[in-house]
Parts: C-alpha cells; sequence; structure tokens
C-alpha cells in the first residue's frame, strides 16, 4: 500500500475570522480526498509595512496590554467580551480539526505545499516570502486560488517589491488565482496568464454538513455578516431595520458584533454557515459572505467598500451583479427581488470541475 502524500497548505490561519478558517477549512476536506495528509503549516507573518500600533496589535505580547486597553474603552465590554469569546471559539475549532500544523521551515519529508487561499499574494501589510513558497521545504509548490486583495502593481512598485514578487511567481510549480485582478498583475510581471479557480468554500460547498443543520431559531430573521466597524452607519442600520421591521424578521448577525441588531451570536463556522443556510436574506459586505450565502442557497444583498478588486468580480463572475447594494435605500428592491439559484449553481459546479481538475494536475505532477 503507497503511503499517504504529505501536503501541507500555507494561507491565512491565524486572522480571527469566520470565512479564513472556512476557506482552509474546505481546502483540507478537498485535498485530503487526494490520498494525503493535510494541515495547515504555522509561520510568523511579517508587518514592517504597518505602523507600531497594528505590529503591537497583531504580535501580541506583553507590549499588547495598553491597546487592548484603549480598544476595550474605545468598544465597550459587549464587544470586547464578543471578540475574547470569538477568539477562543475560532482556536478551538482549528485544535478539534486538527487544522494547523509544524513550522514552516521545520516541516520535514513534504511533498507538497498549496499556497492560497484568500489574500496571500497580498503585501499590504508587508513581504511574507513563505506565502510564494519561498523557504518551504519542498520542490512542489502550488497556487491554489491566490488573491492579491486590495493590493494593485501600482502599490507593489511603491513599495520596490516588483523583483520580490517576480521571484514569487517563479518558485510556484503551478499557479492559480482567484480572481481577475491577481491574474493581471501576474501576467504584467511575467508573461504567466495563471488559471483562475474558485475560492474553496465553493469548491468544497459543505453539502455533507448541510445535511446535519437544524434551525438555530424558530423566529424568521434577516442576517447581518459584515465586519463589527462596517455597516453600523445610522442610514445603513435604519434601512436594515425598516426592512426587517416591514417583513416581520428578527435581525441576527454572527462572528462580528453588532450591537442595534436582536442578537450578536458567537459561533464557529460551520454553525454560522448553519444560521446563513435558514435565514430569510443575509446583508453583508464581504467576501465570504456573499460566497457563503451563494453555497447555501441563501438570497443576499451585498455592499462593496474598498474590496470590489475580489468582490465586484465575485459578482459578475457568478451573474449576481443585481445583488449589488448600491445606496442602503435601494436594499428593499434587491432583498425583495426574487433570486432563482438555477444559474448560481450551474456555475459553481462547472468552477467546482475546473478546481478540481487544476488540482489533480498539480497532484500528478508530484515527482
Amino acid at each position: 500500500m503507497n503511503s499517504l502524500l504529505k501536503i501541507r497548505i500555507i494561507t491565512h490561519h491565524a486572522v480571527h475570522n469566520h470565512g479564513a478558517v472556512l476557506q482552509l477549512y474546505a481546502l483540507e476536506k478537498v485535498l485530503s480526498k487526494y490520498d494525503s495528509d493535510v494541515c495547515a503549516l504555522d509561520y510568523q507573518k511579517n508587518y514592517d509595512f504597518l505602523d507600531e500600533d497594528a505590529n503591537t496589535k497583531y504580535n501580541i505580547s506583553i507590549k499588547s496590554i495598553p491597546y487592548y486597553i484603549g480598544f476595550l474603552r474605545k468598544n465597550g465590554f459587549s464587544k470586547t467580551l464578543f471578540n475574547v469569546k470569538k477568539r477562543g471559539i475560532l482556536e478551538s475549532f482549528k485544535r478539534d480539526h486538527a487544522m494547523v500544523g509544524e513550522y514552516y521551515s521545520r516541516c520535514k519529508d513534504l511533498d507538497a505545499a498549496f499556497i492560497g487561499s484568500d489574500e496571500v499574494f497580498s503585501i499590504e501589510t508587508g513581504l511574507n516570502p513563505f506565502f510564494w513558497g519561498m523557504g518551504v521545504p519542498t520542490d512542489n509548490c502550488f497556487a491554489y486560488a491566490g488573491c492579491f486583495g486590495p493590493t494593485t502593481l501600482r502599490f507593489i512598485q511603491e513599495k520596490h517589491a516588483v523583483e520580490f514578487v517576480k521571484g514569487g511567481i517563479q518558485r510556484f510549480s503551478q499557479i492559480s488565482v482567484r480572481d481577475e485582478n491577481s491574474r493581471k498583475i501576474i501576467h504584467e510581471l511575467s508573461g504567466v496568464l495563471p488559471e483562475q479557480v474558485c475560492d474553496p468554500v465553493i469548491l468544497y460547498r459543505f453539502s455533507e454538513e448541510k445535511k446535519q443543520f437544524k434551525r438555530p431559531m424558530q423566529e424568521k430573521y434577516l442576517f447581518v455578516y459584515a465586519y463589527d466597524n462596517n455597516m453600523n452607519d445610522e442610514g445603513e442600520v435604519t434601512s436594515i431595520l425598516r426592512y426587517a421591521k416591514e417583513n416581520s424578521l428578527k435581525v441576527v448577525t454572527a462572528g462580528f458584533y453588532h450591537k442595534w441588531c436582536d442578537r450578536s451570536v458567537n459561533v464557529d463556522p460551520l454553525e454560522l454557515l448553519c444560521w446563513i443556510s435558514f435565514a430569510e436574506c443575509v446583508v453583508t459586505d464581504t467576501f465570504h459572505g456573499t460566497v457563503m450565502s451563494m453555497i447555501m442557497n441563501t438570497p443576499f444583498a451585498t455592499k462593496i467598500r474598498g474590496n470590489r478588486n475580489k468582490l465586484g468580480f465575485l459578482l459578475e463572475e457568478y451573474n449576481c451583479l443585481s445583488r449589488e447594494i448600491t445606496d442602503f435605500k435601494n436594499l428593499g428592491s434587491v432583498l425583495d427581488t426574487t433570486m432563482s439559484f438555477d444559474e448560481v449553481n450551474r456555475i459553481m459546479t462547472e468552477k467546482q470541475m475546473q478546481g478540481r481538475a487544476y488540482i489533480q494536475t498539480c497532484i500528478d505532477s508530484i515527482g
């Protein structure tokens, strides 16, 4: 009997964001089908392009205490406690599912590394060579659905990082991206035109997990999934609450705390999917909030803020441009428009096939 391939993933596993953890869970599930032992590799991220406050925030130590005292004073006890509990829930979820393994540079007998998905190519925080396979101890480095996020070619040039990114592109045996902006940047810098594949959450689709979901509350509800510093504008809140009242819906948020909602619930990533699957509708301003609504076939309305490179492309790719909220005054017209998921599901199935074919090509190339 052949031994399992030792495959590791490098992605944003340490952020306290349900979408990031969910896409890692999904990619691990998909890769495990290829007779492989899979988990993520650990690393220490570089924040050299951010200010000292950001370094204090993300590199947690005794120096971080003043920052978190300031966070408590600014945001209040309820939001602070919610975020502390959220961190614990996400860390427990990763431990329970054995999602993160050894430190990347000390990994032994590694057959292959898949880098991605999410914004692994973004250099907004600093230059992190392991996101490009540099220092990762294997000859087989593949990028799956890598994304530059807000990083533009101009930003790369301003940070004098062109040669760094070019070197990173050359490190990959095979490379794929998640959106058109990332595809254009790689092509511009290297002449390589990478394949564009779907996010792991769409690749996996969570069909088996969905069979186990049970309705989390009896009342009908509108579900909000937005970063806790967003969607607190008075006009946005008023529009959402008005729509909910007109349609006899409670307003629930999970994953992020919004004091104006009827309920803010702390959940793990699979429980989050459950809440979305039973919602009457979802209002979101995030990439994965939109993706989760799509795979659960829940009608949604999406506000695009500073993430049009990836979120705008996602809506276009799945023929969902009509679900964009251009102004919250048109929230009702978006949500009241019946959403048929036949076309969305057809495209997702097609993208699943493309993504799995790309991964199979990568696996087949391992020497």
